[in-house]
């Protein structure tokens, strides 16, 4: 297999698990695709330039507004392609699908990695018109990709009913860097340390756990429960509101997230969706850390209907207390979630499966 000049396009203005992906996948493809990558988020350009050789950050067009960025990107699309030949273009946004038809013209193979099922958000246009304006594009234009990779099943099915027949869509999963060695923790009576890392926006669903937490505070005042929040974002100062006499630690955004999980009985993903296929999710299973999920498709998915952890019914803080006081109350269901949980990473979300994946990717364009 030729080693490919790929060109990665993120116009992103936040780091999340997209930027983690593309750290990531500069890592997996390291000797197989010499990379390129024009960007705007500093931090995604710090967290790649030990590697990648070439990243253009274009950090001062970040307040220019999509229209702005994506011309920046298309001059550095056509002088990279005269003066590095880069024979690949790959994007991971929805905006910068509007490329793709550029990438082509020039000779270039095009690529496109969905993270996130395809929602419209209901309600009228006029709303949140750049969004309705950026999926629109995406849509029409999304036939031109050589292949739209999507990150789980899940998001390739919203994907098929979204987009045009001929259009051409696979599925490779997220996967984990590495699987450690699981540390298993020995639960003490009526204690259950519990982790949540994640942004702190809305839809993240954090609020829910604190609910859960004081359901079981008020129907059992002799359980204790802590929490530790890993994360930061827009809601944080309403949970620390939520609080009160709860035992909950906030840690902020941290890079490295391992000994949080290793120091947890516990991992909860409480997320309202959409999500394409949670990072955080994989790292927690694959540390051997039992999982409390709320029963999105994704995580019904990873999960194989429940098998490897608990679910709980999305957005129902109740529910979610009635399985924290479950598995409080059986610590054989830990043991057996902590040994389903990383076998079922080791199945279907291990380096070495993705890059087979990938590789076969890039070797069919």
């Amino acid at each position: 297999m030729k080693v490919r000049k790929v060109l990665l396009i993120d116009i992103g203005t936040s780091f999340g698990g997209v930027e983690v992906y593309l750290r990531d996948i500069t890592e997996l493809l390291e000797g197989h695709a010499e990379f390129r990558v024009f960007c705007v988020l500093s931090e995604l350009r710090d967290a790649l330039v030990s590697r990648v050789p070439g990243v253009i950050c274009a950090r001062r067009l970040s307040k220019w507004g999509k229209p702005v960025q994506l011309f920046a990107a298309a001059v550095t699309l056509v002088w990279l392609r005269a003066l590095r030949k880069i024979d690949t273009v790959w994007i991971n946004g929805y905006s910068e699908m509007a490329l793709l038809p550029l990438a082509r013209a020039l000779g270039c193979a095009a690529i496109a990695t969905r993270h996130l099922t395809f929602d419209i958000e209901p309600g009228p246009w006029h709303r949140n018109w750049r969004r309705y304006v950026a999926r629109y594009v995406y849509r029409k234009l999304a036939f031109s990709a050589d292949k739209v990779i999507c990150v789980s099943h899940t998001v390739a099915e919203s994907m098929r009913s979204a987009l045009p027949r001929q259009t051409a869509i696979s599925v490779i999963p997220n996967w984990v860097q590495n699987i450690p060695e699981v540390h298993r923790r020995q639960l003490c009576n009526s204690r259950l340390n519990l982790v949540f890392v994640g942004r702190l926006e809305k839809h993240k669903g954090a609020s829910l756990l604190l609910e859960a937490m004081h359901r079981l505070k008020s129907d059992s005042p002799s359980t204790r429960v802590s929490l530790t929040v890993v994360g930061a974002g827009s809601e944080e100062s309403s949970l620390r509101a939520m609080v009160r006499d709860l035992d909950v630690r906030f840690a902020g955004y941290q890079r490295n997230t391992s000994l949080f999980f290793r120091e947890a009985d516990v991992f909860v993903n409480p997320s309202l969706g959409p999500e394409g296929l949670p990072l955080v999710t994989l790292e927690a299973m694959s540390h051997g850390l039992p999982c409390i999920l709320s029963d999105l498709p994704v995580h019904r998915e990873i999960t194989e209907d429940g098998w490897a952890a608990e679910l709980f019914a999305s957005g129902d803080s109740s529910d979610l207390a009635g399985k924290l006081r479950e598995i409080l109350n059986d610590h054989a269901l830990l043991e057996k979630f902590g040994k389903r949980s990383q076998e079922a990473i080791e199945k279907r979300h291990t380096r070495s499966k993705a890059m087979q994946s990938y590789l076969a990717a890039l070797e069919s364009l």
